[in-house]
């Protein structure tokens, strides 16, 4: 998965010929795992929804012909309710690809067949492949694909990616050409019928496939309608009208569909349409289950979405997390990488071999000074910051492929939904316990605009990211008060931004939607894999930012106008009773929120702060504003202007906050 910048634009097909492969199907059911089978390039996997969040693309040989295949963003149906639907069907609808590859999850095959009659209507050439074929197995079924495939008309290919298994034979359909599907025989209300048989020739005026472009009109999708505004504004009328007919004759009789129409209940009465046809389809292909059979509830799920249960095993998870990320990994693993393999080995070995080799003071000063590339860049990324987001991002991969995250949205919905936020919020809010970067470009899986500025809102302000919890867990582990301290100020200031703004914001309620992927046992060497690509992406992602900022600290160091930068911060570490060296660390946060924790780190493993100083600043860094990576994705997201909104608030909240801390405690006399 491509987890940086913005969706993937849009774009005419290339002027080489290039088949172009697209694999499409709902979240969570192994697009990623089948874009890697195919083309042998790793993508980000994972076991709860929304894992893809942009397109991704590779290279791929078909005999004599070159392919490229693209993963998509989720899409359960055209009727897109979240951005990255939306994504998905703009690629499809406005430039369709030579191949649409429609993965389903074998055990939930009615499901899925309802989006493949939508790419059907869409006259897109569709291959149809059925993933997952060992849990069907599991559960004492199997699939007859060529009956399957006959009754469909298309090709139909069973797999199971994470194994390889039908790779070959899918090479083999892509390989060929894949003809235009012909819509299948889906028995639509009357005046639904009507509207697209009479409409049929204005329909093609619109850009898209009629029978798709009718459809998405009578359910008010808004970008559809905007086109049939401009092109024929007769057509969205049209539209209109038929969803208002009444229905002729009694009402109450049991083929009326025109008073479903009229009372707004298009989409149902569509999708029930496709359902009862994907039903009847899945049924005569499935041997030894029922289509979508329910499996028997877990045992584990009673215990995972029980209200007092769920939340005695998210506080064992919380609990076990602090052990790992905290105690173990920001105190022995970071005391030991930093204190003896960087300080009496590498350091002095690094710093010796730029006297011997490099001239001049300036540019030994630059490489291996005070604020010089290897003393902060190198040894803050790799000796603190790594072990920390490493550690975190393994015990994160351990809960996200078990299928917990999901049943943990669950969970919290209720919560969540007093501050605005759905259920599905909890993947991207714990997400940003590694970077909070990364987890601002995963609210894209969330269905409004108004959820999405929450989220990244709250991660702004009070989600720590994975380096300023093992700081803080570091410097304040000795105190178990302390430590509470700081939770319950950052605890605060996130339910009372989140009530605020949930309140404040305009917008509908909070809905969950969401599905729950089966809990399977996670693989060591899928997490380690995957551990180990998140990790690299880390290093390319904060190393040049380290190495600037210590470029620009040494270039501020040797004109000496650095002590008048801090000299200029040294009033708001004053407000909040901080001694002046700690407006080294604020300024290093304005570079990177992980660079500022490294510096606090640093700062009191000295000594010089006290244990109120110590908890003023875990919070004051904890709340510090946005680092410039996520300064730029924020802009990318949401604009200029709600990017400077969310940073004048932080920035005040934290000071705020620090300060009536510092001021708290020092009247208890603490």
């Amino acid at each position: 998965m491509s987890t940086h910048g913005t969706p993937a634009p849009i774009v005419p097909p290339p002027a080489v010929a290039v088949r172009r492969i697209a694999l499409v199907g709902g979240p969570n059911v192994g697009k990623s795992s089948l874009f890697a089978a195919l083309t042998g390039q790793y993508v980000m996997v994972s076991n709860y929804p929304g894992t893809t969040v942009e397109v991704s693309r590779a290279s791929l040989r078909l005999g004599e012909t070159e392919a490229e295949v693209i993963d998509t963003p989720g899409i359960e149906s055209f009727r897109a309710l979240r951005e990255e639907e939306r994504v998905t069907r703009r690629f499809l609808l406005d430039h369709p690809p030579d191949v649409v590859v429609h993965v389903v999850p074998a055990p939930q095959l009615a499901h899925g067949l309802a989006l493949t009659a939508q790419l059907m209507e869409a006259g897109l050439p569709v291959v149809l492949v059925l993933n997952m074929l060992d849990e069907l197995s599991a559960a004492g079924g199997s699939v007859d694909t060529e009956a399957l495939a006959s009754r469909l008309g298309i090709p139909v290919c069973g797999t199971v990616a994470t194994r390889g298994e039908g790779i070959p034979r899918l090479r083999e359909i892509l390989a060929k050409e894949v003809p235009p599907a012909v819509p299948p025989p889906i028995v639509y209300p009357p005046a639904v019928a009507d509207f697209l048989a009479t409409h049929a020739d204005r329909l093609a005026r619109l850009g898209l496939p009629p029978r798709a472009a009718g459809l998405l009109l009578l359910l008010s999708d808004p970008d559809v309608r905007a086109r049939a505004e401009t092109v024929d504004a007769g057509l969205s009328k049209s539209a209109a009208a038929t969803r208002d007919a009444a229905c002729p004759g009694d009402a109450g009789t049991a083929g009326c569909h025109g008073c479903f129409l009229a009372s707004g209940a298009a989409a149902i009465h569509i999708g029930l349409a496709r359902r009862a046809w994907a039903t009847d389809i899945a049924a005569a292909a499935l041997r030894g289950k029922p289509a979508d059979a329910a499996p028997p509830r877990a045992s584990a799920d009673d215990l995972l979405l029980h209200p007092l249960g769920g939340f005695l095993v998210l506080a064992a998870v919380l609990y076990a997390l602090f052990a790992v990320v905290g105690v173990f990994g920001a105190g022995m693993v970071v005391d030991w990488i930093e204190g003896h393999v960087f300080a009496e080995h590498l350091t002095p070995g690094v710093t010796s071999l730029v006297e011997t080799l490099v001239p001049g003071a300036a540019l030994r000063s630059l490489l291996t000074g005070t604020n010089g590339i290897w003393t902060l860049a190198v040894t803050y990324a790799v000796a603190i910051i790594v072990p920390v987001v490493g550690l975190f991002y393994l015990c994160f991969g351990i809960l996200e492929d078990s299928g917990y995250l999901p049943r943990l949205g669950v969970l919290v919905h209720r919560f969540l939904a007093r501050l605005g936020l759905g259920g599905q919020a909890a993947i991207p809010l714990i997400l940003g316990l590694g970077c909070v970067t990364t987890a601002t470009l995963a609210t894209r899986a969330l269905p409004s605009r108004r959820e999405r500025l929450i989220a990244v809102l709250l991660m702004s302000l009070a989600t720590p990211c994975a380096a300023q919890l093992g700081v803080v867990l570091a410097i304040l582990s000795f105190s178990p008060w302390a430590l509470a301290v700081w939770a319950g100020v950052v605890l605060l200031a996130f339910l009372g931004t989140g009530l605020a703004a949930g309140r404040t914001l305009p917008g509908p309620p909070p809905r969950l939607m969401t599905e729950l992927p089966p809990l399977r046992w996670p693989s060591p060497r899928h997490i380690a894999r995957k551990s180990a690509m998140r990790i690299g992406r880390y290093l390319l992602e904060v190393l040049p930012y380290f190495a600037a900022a210590s470029v620009i600290l040494w270039g501020l160091e040797w004109t000496g106008l650095l002590v008048g930068v801090e000299t200029a911060l040294r009033p708001l570490a004053r407000l909040v009773g901080l001694p002046e060296e700690a407006s080294r660390f604020l300024l290093f946060g304005f570079f990177r929120r992980d660079y500022g924790a490294a510096g606090l780190y640093d700062l009191a493993s000295t000594g010089a702060l006290n244990l109120r100083q110590l908890v003023v600043a875990a919070v004051l860094m904890t709340l510090f504003i946005p680092c410039l990576a996520q300064l730029m994705v924020l802009r990318k997201e949401f604009g200029t202007r709600t990017t400077a909104g969310i940073v004048a608030f932080v920035f005040v909240t934290a000071f705020a906050a620090a300060g009536l801390l510092n001021a708290g405690l020092a009247a208890y006399g603490l």
